[in-house]
């Protein structure tokens, strides 16, 4: 039996996409004959934004070490006063207070490459106790957070081991970084951390064709065919059984996930406006955090009557409200390199079977999936007529009771079973 240990920050009862991945792609290696072993933290001591306490199923093959932690994040919550683990690393807030933009400078040039890093020495430790113990071959790091990374570049120095850096998002070129007021100094330092990991690893997965492209620039040391895309995906288990009922007799299109300041909502909620001037009835449900700029935008326009506001759920609730829509939108951060940003959302969306109206980059890669895919359209963020054109066509028309539109199956590719068929060719 084939053996691996995956370092994970995240794991449940974390909650949100960034522990999908790993649990799903894990329990699908357990079942095809893989002994799986997750180093994690400590959920007691660790800094999550969000949790599920739900209980889970843990395939026999799968067994989860939990190390001690010490979080900096912690330190942040008792300077400020807040009770809550910022999202995306403080950098939501448009307007900063006078504690965040210190909060900010501190986390940008002396928490580098992330706050978590505190987790590293504790999780190093049981790493090689895990090898050494189980005579484990293969290790797999995941991230954010990038300081993961850092674990598997020092044990590949004390083991000889294959270790896979599985990076799906950007490092130095992650789109909030520059809200943190990063020094010359500090960018360096963090620019030779991903360096390092990138030139080190045997094999490097990514989730997109352009973060790949992006990857293979930051050394001249980086063979290209060690960068591999390892998409995201959806588990079709989870989607059996979802069959929810619209409350509305309007046309419902659904955001399922926070937003950042960095997703711009202004030219939707115009577009919105302008199809309730013209008597045409639809409601946008917004599940998870909203922030500021949204409120803003949703006022602006005076939609106030025709949103949704649903907060944060349970993913199980969340794929209920998904169901019971018309079609999804989904935004991507509107920012330098956001050609690679691929969604984990994107995947559930096609797994339900609704039209997708993504606004972001044209020729970024999410819009090439969608186009192979036939599962919605790409719009561009100032693009009010290409928005509100492709509304009232889907009102008039709805796609999603269409039998031939719910049956193609150009998705497929996209189930996490194929994908972990996939990662298992990268341990042996």
């Amino acid at each position: 039996m084939q053996k691996v240990l995956i370092i994970t920050y995240y794991w449940p009862p974390c909650a949100g996409a960034g522990v999908k991945r790993w649990f799903k792609l894990s329990d699908y290696l357990a079942k095809d004959n893989t002994k799986v072993h997750i180093l994690t933290v400590d959920p007691a001591k660790a800094s999550y934004a969000i949790t599920d306490n739900k209980e889970i199923d843990i395939h026999e093959n799968i067994h989860v070490h939990y190390t001690d932690t010490f979080e900096l994040f912690n330190l942040y919550k008792r300077i400020s006063g807040s009770k809550e683990i910022p999202y995306a690393g403080f950098a939501n807030d448009k307007k900063p207070s006078l504690i965040q933009k210190i909060s900010r400078f501190i986390r940008g040039n002396f928490f580098i490459p992330d706050p978590r890093k505190g987790w590293n020495r504790y999780a190093l430790k049981e790493a090689l106790k895990i090898i050494d113990t189980f005579n484990i071959k293969h290790v797999i790091t995941t991230s954010p957070p990038h300081s993961t990374q850092l674990i598997g570049l020092k044990i590949k120095k004390k083991r000889d081991i294959n270790w896979i850096a599985d990076l799906r998002d950007p490092w130095t070129d992650l789109f909030y970084l520059n809200d943190f007021y990063p020094t010359k100094i500090a960018k360096k330092i963090n620019s030779n951390q991903e360096q390092k990991v990138l030139e080190k690893a045997d094999t490097v997965f990514t989730v997109s064709p352009s973060l790949k492209e992006l990857f293979t620039t930051k050394s001249s040391y980086i063979n290209s065919d060690k960068i591999v895309t390892i998409s995201n995906g959806f588990d079709a288990a989870d989607f059996a059984k979802i069959n929810a009922e619209k409350s509305s007799n309007r046309f419902v299109i659904t955001h399922s996930g926070s937003l950042s300041s960095q997703q711009s909502t202004n030219t939707f909620f115009a577009s919105i406006r302008e199809l309730i001037d013209n008597n045409i009835h639809i409601s946008v449900r917004l599940i998870g955090r909203i922030p500021e700029h949204v409120e803003n935008d949703i006022k602006q326009y005076s939609v106030e009557d025709y949103i949704e506001r649903i907060g944060y759920v349970k993913h199980e609730k969340a794929l209920e409200l998904m169901s019971a829509s018309d079609a999804f939108l989904l935004i991507i951060a509107n920012s330098d390199n956001n050609k690679g940003l691929l969604s984990a959302k994107y995947f559930e969306y096609i797994a339900l079977k609704r039209p997708i109206l993504a606004i972001g980059p044209v020729d970024g890669d999410l819009a090439k999936i969608i186009a192979e895919t036939d599962t919605g359209v790409m719009m561009d963020y100032n693009d009010n007529s290409g928005i509100k054109s492709t509304l009232q066509e889907w009102i008039k028309s709805n796609p999603a009771d269409t039998p031939e539109w719910r049956d193609n199956n150009k998705y497929r590719q996209f189930d996490i079973k194929e994908i972990a068929k996939k990662v298992k060719l990268y341990l042996n």
